[in-house]
């Protein structure tokens, strides 16, 4: 039966999501989860304890499906990545072993932040600590699952650590509320909840043996996709890191952009991309101007239907791949277009990219559907304020509605979009 639920589920993804009662069961153990008395009397099994974690797991989707799940952990060190202080202990003093306990603590630790990783988190260092220390842990002991190559960012210094976080934020261009911080100490755990209420604190238990699971029991940072971008997440932070350091060679900004060696992929979604076209609406917040959340399934309908349209960006530079960072959907209501959603990442944003992308869209769009006007939306949220007029600088007249967004139209013959110079563009095999 359960074989039956799954299969049946998995053939309508845009409807269904399986939560799997069995590993819930095992996790609680049987006691824990039945009680036939209720059963008898009620046909209800379940204990309290068991729809306690039931429903987290289902919190954990809805999370998910709205874009909350988290994106950034900062890490500690001394006694968060390993058991004692490297400057005082040294290399060989410190616990870090796999074999014996505490160290096998902190090493199962490091191991799930590894899978974060994997995951497409992106993972920082926020420590007092000397840098040289910290780095020869990482380089060179023998049970340090994480690298410095892990790692996007770092404040290694002995600042405070709600300024380090909040610089690690503009570094990363990512909001505070997507961050998760983990440190031993009390009072750093007690500052940033009291300066940076919107950052998610988890100090290091008490008792070790729980730290492992830390980070994996809430589900802070569960996501209902994963694609291949997500491995190399990581690396696309490091070269964003080197094109600023690029930036500073350059008095304005025309030049630097320029200097970089642009390149726009502009094409239908592929198979192998709807994961990754799910994923960003389900977790782009700022470039975001409808914040409509998708799931694979639906993506594909979109792909599929002969009045629709799913194009997607995919972007390089002379420093590497940022991968694909931009997705419009466009649909054909009779003799109009109308832009159901149109999202990029932070990662790519102040390169003029969305104006490439928009060109390119709507000049492919109306060679292929010859509309005679558009139609385009901003639905609010706390996050997306920078997108607000984004539609009016091509020509599109808005509305607003009673909701509080705002209804964007335009003639074909008034729109006013003009391609980037120094971006260049390749949709399908030509390029120009």
């Amino acid at each position: 039966v359960n074989d039956a639920i799954f299969q049946y589920a998995l053939g309508k993804p845009t409807q269904f999501l399986v939560v799997d009662w069995e590993k819930l069961i095992m996790t609680l153990g049987e006691s824990s989860s039945y009680d036939r008395r209720f059963w008898y009397a009620a046909k209800a099994p379940f204990k309290p304890s068991f729809l306690d974690l039931y429903a987290k797991e289902i919190a954990k989707i809805g999370r998910a499906l709205r874009g909350k799940n988290k994106k950034c952990l900062v890490l500690d060190c001394d006694n968060t990545l390993w058991g004692g202080i490297v400057g005082e202990d040294g290399l060989e003093g410190i616990t870090l072993d796999r074999n014996e306990y505490p160290g096998s603590a902190y090493y199962d630790f490091q191991k799930s932040v590894l899978g974060l990783v994997k995951q497409g988190v992106v993972v920082a260092l926020c420590s007092k600590n000397d840098g040289k220390d910290v780095w020869s842990v990482l380089d060179e002991h023998p049970h340090s699952l994480l690298k410095r190559e892990h790692f996007a960012a770092y404040r290694i210094n002995w600042e405070d650590k709600a300024s380090n976080l909040e610089s690690l934020a503009r570094e990363l261009n990512l909001g505070l509320d997507s961050f998760v911080f983990v440190d031993d100490s009390d009072f750093e755990c007690d500052l940033i909840r009291q300066l940076l209420p919107e950052v998610t604190v988890r100090q290091v238990p008490k008792q070790l043996s729980e730290y492992p699971r830390l980070l994996r029991v809430e589900g802070l940072f569960d996501k209902l996709t994963h694609s291949d971008e997500d491995q190399t997440r990581t690396q696309m932070y490091r070269n964003e890191s080197d094109r600023r350091t690029h930036a500073e060679l350059f008095q304005d900004v025309e030049s630097y952009l320029g200097s970089l060696e642009l390149r726009a992929d502009i094409h239908p979604v592929k198979e192998h991309e709807i994961q990754r076209v799910a994923q960003l609406t389900q977790k782009t917040n700022q470039f975001n101007l409808t914040t409509r959340r998708y799931t694979e399934g639906q993506i594909r309908a979109f792909a599929e239907d002969p009045d629709a349209s799913v194009l997607a960006l995919s972007v390089q530079d002379r420093f590497g791949d940022s991968g694909l960072t931009g997705v419009l959907i466009a649909v054909r209501e009779g003799s109009r277009i109308r832009v159901d959603e149109l999202l990029l990442s932070c990662r790519i944003l102040g390169r003029r990219l969305e104006h490439a992308f928009v060109h390119e869209s709507i000049d492919r769009l109306g060679q292929r559907w010859g509309p005679d006007e558009w139609v385009a939306e901003y639905i609010p949220t706390s996050k997306n304020d920078q997108v607000a007029r984004f539609w009016e600088q091509f020509g599109f007249t808005g509305s607003d509605l009673s909701d509080g967004s705002r209804r964007y139209l335009a003639e074909t013959n008034q729109l006013k979009i003009d391609p980037v110079p120094f971006i260049s563009i390749a949709i399908g095999s030509a390029q120009r």
